[in-house]
């Protein structure tokens, strides 16, 4: 996926944006029945609040068009629905699904709660709180993507306009971040865990902290990449086959736009058939990084000169 938002079949996967429009049916309504049964202000009731929350549970979907927010319950599959409020995944009801929805606001994954969102244009943003396995798949994101990553997140062939700042919870260093075939418009930090950014494109740049396992393969870069004090082996360059890092020479080597920087890494760091446009910094790694089949188009220094 390029950064026009094309997939590599040259289909494109960025739905127009949404609107935020709130519906005044209920409150216009309400006025209309005032006026029509001769009620004064002294005596007329006040309008009730448009747009207020529905229940999606197992067996009880939510209706086409919900004028406010949605809380998922267990079991839910809300499929085909137009919120124009928010979207909430309630915390530890076992799981939760979303499929080809448009949600005027945000969506929340509440904690322990395994949630699939397939086929969705968000307004604003995605924001998790440790739930339990996250699956994103064709979701158009206006805003970022934020929080902390329970057991796994994989965001599939989407597109995210904001930034994405995700980190691992200390209960759980090994959570897997999986960013594949996607596109992203912010910067990308990741704290923690075991971050894989394959085949994706990054108009800005990311930055990887203390992760556990880290791997960035095919993947192009607009700006710089910075890798600092990683607990497990790195990574940065290679090809991608069937969704995974493999060994080996790519056929179009992967490509940073800016600078790379390696910073106090406590494993090894692997870089290989990259592109750098800007410059390679590396410092105060142990063991120091590797460095092969690489191409920097500025300086070289430090453990890396």
């Amino acid at each position: 996926m390029g950064r026009d938002g094309r997939d590599a079949g040259g289909g494109d996967v960025r739905p127009r944006a949404t609107t935020r429009a709130r519906h005044r049916v209920v409150a216009c309504a309400t006025v209309v029945a005032v006026v029509l049964l001769g009620g004064g202000p002294a005596t007329a009731v006040p309008p009730r609040a448009a747009g207020a929350d529905v229940v999606c549970s197992a067996g009880a979907p939510p209706p086409p068009a919900v004028a406010g927010d949605l809380l998922l319950g267990a079991g839910c599959e809300a499929v085909g629905t137009r919120v124009d409020g928010d979207v909430r995944v309630a915390p530890d009801v076992g799981w939760a699904a979303l499929q080809d929805v448009v949600v005027g606001g945000s969506v929340h994954l509440g904690r322990g709660t395994d949630v699939s969102v397939v086929g969705a244009q968000v307004g604003a943003d995605v924001t998790l709180d440790a739930p339990g396995n996250a699956y994103l798949e064709r979701v158009v994101l206006d805003g970022e993507l934020r929080g902390t990553v329970g057991r796994a997140l994989w965001v599939v062939r989407s597109v995210v306009h904001g930034p994405v700042r995700l980190d691992a919870p200390t209960r759980a260093p090994s959570a897997d971040l999986w960013l594949r075939g996607s596109w992203f418009g912010g910067w990308v930090s990741l704290v923690g865990g075991q971050p894989r950014l394959l085949g994706s494109t990054l108009a800005q740049g990311t930055t990887l902290t203390r992760p556990v396992l880290a791997e960035v393969c095919g993947t192009r870069t607009g700006a710089s990449v910075l890798v600092q004090r990683a607990q497990g082996p790195v990574r940065l360059g290679g090809p991608v086959h069937l969704g995974r890092c493999v060994p080996g020479p790519a056929q179009t080597p992967a490509t940073v736009g800016g600078s790379v920087r390696l910073r106090e890494n406590a494993a090894p760091v692997t870089v290989a058939d990259l592109v750098v446009a800007g410059d390679l910094g590396c410092e105060g790694s142990a063991p120091p990084p590797t460095v092969v089949r690489t191409v920097v188009q500025g300086t070289r220094s430090g453990q890396c000169a």
